[in-house]
């Protein structure tokens, strides 16, 4: 059985885009390789990974990525032999430019080649950001072997920005949702009491937009009143009671809960009618794909977003949603736009099912696993 090395500074038991990415494909993976995971201990909680059993794990102290840990971690990367792998996937950017740093000064370490996942911030970060110091001591793609990409637009502003850097392939692998979906629109209860239901769900960070989604309520006064804005996600308190105080200002029905299960999330999915997240620009970070969309999808529950970032490759305009320019009146419009058509909700609703089925965690890793396999061979 060939041997593959996961590495990946978010995994088990951390809750992000690219631990969840790093878990799905090693869910795969050791279902054909010898799987190794290199990741931090998050304080001994990944050992409690449903799967431990089924890979070994090479940990390092730590959680999240801070600089503080950087020493442990090029310590770990110094320590292993990387030739013992017949196929190495690097997912996060720390230790993707621990390793170039260590391909580019540490001449007795025999050279590391190995594939990349990028997901879109860190391209940013890389051109603008505090990561763009490693650009002036080594070419941080000099000895990736290929580029997997979570969608069109990321690879977009790959090649807009380090274009003439690449010397390897750049493959689009769409991410997917973890849900299992409805089998039919009639299994989602009926909703036609009470108030209607927009849901976001995410970390609660400004980029989300979650105030301007308040704004775009408060801009209804007929619907105001019957429209409920439930948000589920962690983050700061003060970001927290901003919101809540922005929206009793605005006269804005508004609910925040924290720390959910996965089945109770589930549950917050099945009781709204819309998920809605206004995504803003910014210099430094991206929506490179947007998972969150598919697991609204999963049960049949329509987006109102906007065309930001790869947003428009998950959700199809007018045909499993509406899509928006980051602008109050325009998101406002959308929501009245639903809030008035039932019969449009479900008719976006059977097509995010349908829709939801084109992305899979096995054909993301099967496209994955075949380029690497080629170039071994």
């Amino acid at each position: 059985m060939k041997k593959i090395l996961v590495a990946t500074n978010e995994f088990f038991p951390f809750k992000g885009g690219i631990g969840r990415y790093s878990e799905e494909i090693v869910v795969q993976a050791k279902e054909r390789y010898d799987v190794t995971v290199l990741c931090p201990d998050y304080g001994g909680k990944v050992y409690g990974c449903p799967y431990e059993e089924d890979i070994r794990l090479i940990t390092f102290p730590g959680g999240q990525f801070s600089l503080r840990q950087a020493p442990c971690l090029l310590k770990t990367i110094l320590s292993i032999d990387f030739s013992f792998y017949d196929y190495v996937l690097v997912a996060d950017w720390p230790i993707w430019l621990l390793i170039c740093l260590v391909n580019q000064y540490v001449p007795l370490k025999k050279k590391i080649s190995f594939s990349l996942m990028l997901h879109g911030s860190e391209i940013l970060n890389l051109k603008y950001g505090k990561t763009s110091l490693v650009r002036k001591i080594t070419n941080p793609f000099k000895d990736v072997q290929h580029i997997f990409v979570n969608s069109e637009y990321t690879k977009s502003i790959l090649l807009k920005y380090f274009g003439d850097k690449l010397s390897c392939d750049v493959h689009v692998t769409y991410l997917a949702a973890k849900n299992q979906r409805l089998n039919t629109i009639k299994e989602i209860p009926e909703k036609k009491h009470g108030s209607f239901i927009l849901l976001t769900v995410g970390r609660l960070d400004s980029r989300k937009g979650h105030e301007t989604v308040i704004d775009s309520i408060a801009r209804l006064s007929a619907e105001r009143g019957k429209i409920l804005y439930r948000i589920i996600g962690n983050g700061s308190d003060d970001y927290r009671q901003y919101l809540l105080e922005k929206a009793k200002r605005l006269d804005v029905n508004i609910e925040i809960l924290s720390d959910l299960s996965d089945s109770d999330v589930e549950l917050e999915y099945l009781k709204a009618n819309i998920f809605i997240l206004a995504a803003r620009p910014e210099p430094l970070k991206v929506e490179g794909f947007g998972i969150v969309f598919l697991e609204a999808a999963a049960f049949g529950l329509p987006s109102i977003s906007t065309k930001v970032g790869a947003i428009p490759e998950v959700v199809t305009d007018h045909v499993t949603g509406l899509l928006c320019e980051h602008d109050i009146n325009d998101i406002s419009k959308a929501i009245k736009t639903v809030f008035h058509n039932r019969n449009l909700i479900k008719k976006f609703s059977e097509n995010c099912l349908l829709r939801f089925d084109f992305f899979s965690w096995r054909k993301t890793a099967s496209q994955t696993f075949r380029v690497m396999s080629q170039e071994a061979n």
